[in-house]
């Protein structure tokens, strides 16, 4: 995702009117492009397992986000090395698939751990059936 973000024309209050006419001039004008990109996906998982550095996504947003300290949930990431993580109602871009990258997830933990794990795991994780 790329965003443009222009700074428009700005001005400066002045004591009176004449000196207000003589002030309305463009102080400056900028343009900013910033660009996301997003871990949550294929590549950035396929990251997240090299690194050792694995997140299981949850939704959250406006309604509120998920809790994950509790004592059940604390157990379960340090069981399996990962983390519960919502970025709520913040995406970082078009190549974010959120489902995808638990899916590769979900397929790393099958094959270190077995199957065992879905049985462990809280209720909600994205993509998981």
């Amino acid at each position: 995702m790329i965003i443009f973000c222009s700074l428009m024309t700005c001005g400066i209050n002045a004591q009176s009117e004449k000196d207000s006419t003589e002030l309305k001039k463009p102080i400056f004008t900028h343009t900013v492009k910033v660009e996301f990109k997003s871990d949550f996906n294929i590549e950035g998982a396929k990251k997240a397992i090299k690194e050792e550095n694995i997140r299981i996504l949850f939704p959250g947003g406006f309604g509120g986000m998920p809790d994950f300290d509790n004592e059940i949930d604390i157990a379960f990431q340090k069981k399996y090395s990962v983390e519960f993580f919502s970025q709520g109602c913040i995406r970082m871009g078009e190549d974010e698939n959120e489902e995808e990258y638990n899916q590769t997830i979900f397929t790393y933990l099958d094959k270190k751990y077995g199957k065992k794990w879905r049985n462990e795991i809280r209720d909600g994780a994205i993509g998981m059936n």
